[in-house]
């Protein structure tokens, strides 16, 4: 027996093991550095958004699950019925947006009690939700209040997409108009039609992962201020009358001088999405 050639084996054996098990520390050791220099030099988000005077206080870091919708409109049928809406002039137009003039305005008395901007609900606008739930508006119900907007004179109400969320890109609003004597003479409708549920629910970023993405984009100017988020529904594919929904976060910032900037942050993948200009009642 060759004992020689033997302990040459052995010995070459061992040598490739010991290396095997040095890399393995190595890189084992590696990652943990590597993972603590990251813990102790990466910025904190939260600290700099705090130095930057952005208020979230209010901001949840909660997450949730919303479906895709989708919903498809019948154009030839909301024509026909909008031909029979009374006591108003209407007009229809190839996208299926419906313009209506009233006969007679609707004083809305609850405006001139001068209440701040952001704190408008649905209970002060009592003769504009009769009129909305009215067989005088197509598919009145199925739209629920959104904002009040001084500056542009107008009340809107979205579309309900799915479990009280409404759609916001301008597919599925009502915009009523006021006139200098705080009547609506006029209102201006879109319809997604009915809306189905598309696959299951997919898991969503929170109110607070969509910030910190517009803060990480530079889309959050200093000493300006987040002072409302909501999650909505905003058309990911169209064809023709047929639109496809997914689930968008809307934020709402004050600048230093008191303007409203809106922001969309993709409610599940957390990409920036930019306005688009079919949405008139921002």
């Amino acid at each position: 027996m060759d004992f020689r050639r033997i302990q040459y084996i052995l010995i070459v054996t061992f040598l490739i093991l010991d290396l095997f098990l040095l890399n393995i520390f190595v890189g084992k050791n590696s990652v943990y550095f590597l993972n603590d220099y990251n813990r102790s030099t990466a910025p904190s988000v939260q600290k700099e958004m705090n130095l930057e005077e952005l208020t979230e206080t209010s901001v949840s870091d909660e997450t949730g699950e919303l479906p895709f919708v989708a919903g498809q409109l019948d154009l030839e049928a909301w024509q026909e019925e909008a031909e029979k809406l009374t006591d108003q002039e209407v007009t229809v137009d190839s996208k299926g947006r419906l313009f209506s003039k009233l006969d007679r305005p609707i004083p809305v008395a609850s405006l001139q009690k001068g209440t701040a901007e952001d704190a408008w609900s649905v209970s002060d606008f009592k003769e504009v939700n009769d009129f909305k739930d009215s067989s005088q508006l197509l598919n009145g119900k199925d739209y629920q209040f959104a904002y009040y907007n001084p500056r542009k004179s107008t009340i809107t109400y979205y579309q309900e997409a799915y479990d009280g969320h409404g759609i916001i890109d301008g597919t599925g609003d009502l915009i009523f108009h006021l006139n200098d004597k705080q009547e609506v003479d006029a209102y201006e409708q879109s319809y997604a039609g009915e809306t189905q549920v598309q696959g299951e629910d997919r898991p969503l970023i929170s109110e607070k992962q969509a910030i910190e993405n517009l803060y990480l984009n530079d889309e959050i100017p200093n000493k300006a201020t987040v002072v409302k988020v909501k999650i909505g529904y905003r058309t990911s594919l169209a064809l023709d009358q047929l639109h496809m929904y997914k689930p968008i976060w809307t934020i709402y910032i004050r600048h230093s001088d008191d303007e409203i900037e809106t922001e969309y942050v993709d409610g599940i993948n957390g990409t920036i999405i930019q306005p688009q200009t079919t949405n008139t009642g921002t």
